[in-house]
């Protein structure tokens, strides 16, 4: 049994498929995440009888700590963006067989649906 719902559409599948990829991506970046904020909290909590000391922010040393994360995102955006373009186009670009015309009038409240053929009531 699947824990994704039926697929009623063509693209059902690869829009799983995007489901699946994004939901690993950032599961393992919560893990490297939190793995690294436990590490840096016991690592560098404060010890007895040693004052902290004040660093710069400046140079790459610092730097890198911001740019390195941006590049690791943008480089697996592109990569959900590469791997599911064949998902985007046919759901953007590719349009179905024409079906049934339907009027649609909006009010304050609600949705009025007028559907063609004769009118039964």
């Amino acid at each position: 049994m699947s824990w994704m719902p039926k697929n009623i559409a063509t693209y059902g599948g690869q829009i799983d498929d995007l489901t699946l990829t994004i939901t690993i991506i950032t599961m393992v970046c919560l893990l490297l995440a939190e793995a690294f904020l436990l590490l840096a909290v016991f690592r560098f909590r404060r010890k007895t009888g040693q004052k902290a000391r004040f660093i710069r922010g400046e140079g790459w040393s610092q730097l890198k700590w911001v740019f390195v994360p941006v590049l690791v995102v943008v480089g697996l955006d592109l990569y959900i963006d590469v791997k599911n373009a064949s998902a985007w186009f046919e759901i953007k670009e590719t349009l179905p067989a024409q079906g049934m015309v339907v009027g649609i009038t909006g009010e304050q409240f609600l949705w009025s649906f007028r559907y063609p053929g004769p009118d039964l009531s």
